[in-house]
């Protein structure tokens, strides 16, 4: 069981890592938020694992997933994305808006990884020029599409870190997206993100989180269908969704990117 813990918190501390690389910290916050409070990584982790656990026991019979038999599977995206949020929720400094600065430095990543791509000869080359081993030049198309698609998707959105109630901040919103989805009841939806930002002693108001997260997200037209999206797809001939399924889905899901 210990063994199993650890291997989740080494899992989610990735989690955490890309959360900040990815969608949010420019370098100087990232720099500061690992020579202050790196050591709070691991706990706020553990807490979230906690929480989960303790939330389970504590609403057995209240706990009205929409098919019991998938709780494992939303459970752990319910803790991924959690983990998401954890940056903003722990830091103890005022988060810059990443827009600018942090835009630029992802525009010049593109640029790199697609002069690779379609300059594989002279890139070859710089890579040998530069290198003892032979080996470290083996690029793999695969994994070089997927680098080019990952900054190309954090290019075509706008995102911003507004401090106050969260909004803006894209890992809320798919945290959000995923309790949504997993809970029937607006209720038990709004009870479980108050009680979870009430363990890391965020208050955070119920009407807020109904608006600026829940109704955000499903609004979202990266996170969400949009009821126009739904109705082409269930009007294509080769189509095998329900509307149902449509709307109980997350359209562009980030666990892949942030493991």
């Amino acid at each position: 069981m210990m063994n199993q813990n650890k291997e989740k918190i080494e899992r989610y501390r990735k989690v955490f890592t890309n959360s900040m690389h990815y969608y949010g910290f420019i370098e100087s916050d990232r720099m500061n938020f690992y020579s202050t409070q790196f050591g709070e990584i691991e706990p706020s982790i553990q807490k979230v694992i906690d929480f989960m656990e303790t939330y389970r026991h504590n609403n057995v019979f209240l706990f009205d997933i929409k098919n019991p038999d998938n709780y494992a599977k939303y459970r752990e995206d319910i803790e991924i994305y959690a983990t998401a949020c954890l940056p903003f929720m722990i830091a103890k400094f005022k988060i810059k808006n990443p827009d600018v600065e942090d835009r630029a430095y992802k525009n010049k990543m593109l640029d790199f990884l697609k002069f690779i791509k379609y300059n594989r000869g002279m890139a070859n080359y710089l890579i040998h020029s530069i290198t003892t081993d032979d080996s470290i030049s083996v690029i793999a198309d695969v994994r070089l599409d997927k680098q080019i698609e990952i900054y190309e998707w954090m290019l075509s959105v706008k995102r911003t870190t507004k401090r106050e109630n969260w909004s803006g901040v894209l890992q809320f919103e798919y945290f959000s997206r995923i309790v949504d989805i997993a809970f029937d009841s607006l209720k038990m939806k709004l009870d479980f993100l108050y009680e979870f930002f009430s363990e890391f002693d965020l208050d955070i108001n119920p009407e807020v989180i109904e608006k600026q997260m829940l109704i955000a997200a499903r609004n979202n037209p990266l996170i969400s269908f949009s009821k126009e999206h739904i109705q082409k797809i269930l009007a294509h001939p080769d189509n095998d969704h329900t509307e149902e399924h449509l709307k109980n889905k997350i359209l562009n899901p980030i666990t892949d990117l942030l493991l």
